[in-house]
């Protein structure tokens, strides 16, 4: 079977730099962000990929479409919600639904997350103004534990001439790695964290070569969809009959 995983190189240094005393550069173990979820998607052919994402509502993850196979190709998927290591997870849910607006996934589970102290639902942050720093969460490792890895923002200049995502109508914002790196991928659709624990942003490409110094990230920003989101998620509670009281209420700062 081949797994197609993606890790963050900087994710994977703060894990070998463990001991680090520095709170601002050493790694922090996955605690403090139970939106986190990971979405496994399984191929036909065995094929298996992983990405992350935000659990917006007990029934609903935002996710990049991206790590969806299109609607003509068979296919399988699972949830993972309170994770304390990349395998350990307390709930997992089956896939029942998958919309996109061609950037966007918005993934619906077959029954509800039981909201506990590792499962939340998450806000979207909506500042226009680039934070200086946001917060990854992910993977170094597929069997490892959870890290998370500052991200200082690029100036928006410096993102576009990168990665020139304005010209596709995708509004992103940029993030440089805070220790150098060999390599510069990222899993799809890990998400970025503010100092207040909402949602910023997913992991959406990456700088390639240029990681030496440490690579830069291209960020998927959640607010300019959020409109999008929470009427396809309204749209699904009223099809479905889900509580009114499962509709995330925590949308904005």
């Amino acid at each position: 079977m081949k797994l197609i995983f993606l890790f963050i190189s900087c994710l994977q240094l703060f894990a070998v730099n463990s001991l680090i005393e520095d709170s601002e550069v050493a790694p922090r173990m996955y605690g403090k962000y139970p939106g986190y979820i990971t979405n496994e998607i399984f191929k036909e052919n065995g094929e298996k990929t992983v990405c992350g994402g935000i659990l917006f509502s007990p029934y609903a993850v935002v996710t990049l479409a991206t790590c969806y196979p299109n609607n003509n190709e068979n296919y399988t998927a699972n949830v993972l919600s309170g994770q304390t290591t990349c395998m350990d997870y307390d709930q997992k849910l089956s896939v029942r639904k998958v919309i996109t607006n061609g950037v966007l996934a918005i993934v619906f589970t077959k029954g509800s997350f039981n909201l506990t102290d590792t499962t939340q639902i998450v806000g979207i942050n909506t500042d226009e103004v680039q934070p200086e720093v946001v917060k990854a969460v992910g993977c170094p490792t597929p069997t490892g534990p959870i890290f998370t890895a500052n991200f200082y923002n690029v100036s928006e200049e410096v993102c576009t001439k990168t990665f020139n995502d304005n010209a596709m109508g995708v509004k992103t914002e940029c993030g440089k790695c805070p220790v150098e790196a060999s390599t510069c991928t990222a899993p799809m659709a890990n998400p970025t964290f503010c100092k207040d624990n909402t949602a910023r942003s997913l992991a959406y490409k990456v700088q390639r070569p240029g990681c030496e110094t440490g690579g830069i990230v291209d960020f998927l920003l959640l607010w300019p969809h959020l409109s999008y989101i929470v009427s396809n998620v309204q749209n699904e509670r009223c099809e479905t009959s889900q509580p009114e009281n499962l509709l995330n209420l925590k949308l904005t700062v």
